[in-house]
């Protein structure tokens, strides 16, 4: 029960947020930097293997996995315009003692760039896709500055609350009362969302 309790504790947004707190002169600082940043995109690759044991009869009693080597390399962007909505659109946060900002970052692509992403990932796989048994392929996307979930913490509006500390909740939870903290986190905050968007043209 206590091991289920911590895995659930660690795995909510909750947490995330608690995990992300900034003032908000520091958000918006960061939204402008997300806003004028250029979209990243990476090629990963992880070769593995399985070393298996068996027993005197064949039948196999344990299986680990072995990785061997990762490959990472970056996808060159050309050319790509920002279509996010100004900071502006959220400045109401302004108004809130604190609040929960859930960040959408969306990368769009041009026909053109997208065919030649494709044969791109292509060949980075055929490349690395035999240095072991396995292979696992991800395709990774960001945009700088800014993460998924951020508690938004506006000290001109008050003293930041007990259920605001991250440190609160880490005791909480080695008790298992950390779920109280979480509920009074979500009665007591807005979730505002907001999205960043970039196409690349090529």
């Amino acid at each position: 029960m206590y091991i289920i309790n911590a895995i659930v504790s660690c795995c909510n947004d909750a947490c995330s947020y608690l995990c992300n707190t900034l003032g908000i002169k520091e958000l918006f600082a960061d939204i402008e930097l997300g806003i004028a940043a250029a979209p990243w995109v990476n090629h990963h690759i992880e070769c593995f293997h399985y070393d298996i044991k068996r027993d005197e009869e064949g039948n196999e009693i344990d299986r680990t996995k072995v990785v061997t080597s990762t490959h990472d390399e970056e996808f060159h962007v050309d050319q790509w315009v920002d279509q996010s909505p100004p900071a502006s659109t959220v400045d109401y946060l302004d108004k809130l003692l604190l609040s929960r900002l859930n960040i959408k970052e969306i990368i769009n692509y041009s026909p053109a760039t997208m065919h030649r992403l494709r044969a791109s990932q292509n060949e980075f796989i055929e490349k690395w896709k035999n240095s072991d048994h396995d292979y696992e392929f991800e395709w990774q996307e960001d945009i700088p500055h800014t993460k998924e979930f951020t508690l938004v913490y506006n000290d001109k509006k008050g003293s930041k609350p007990w259920y605001a500390n991250l440190f609160a909740v880490i005791f909480l939870d080695l008790v298992m009362f950390g779920w109280f903290q979480r509920y009074y986190l979500e009665k007591n905050t807005f979730e505002v969302k907001y999205k960043l968007v970039k196409y690349i043209i090529n």
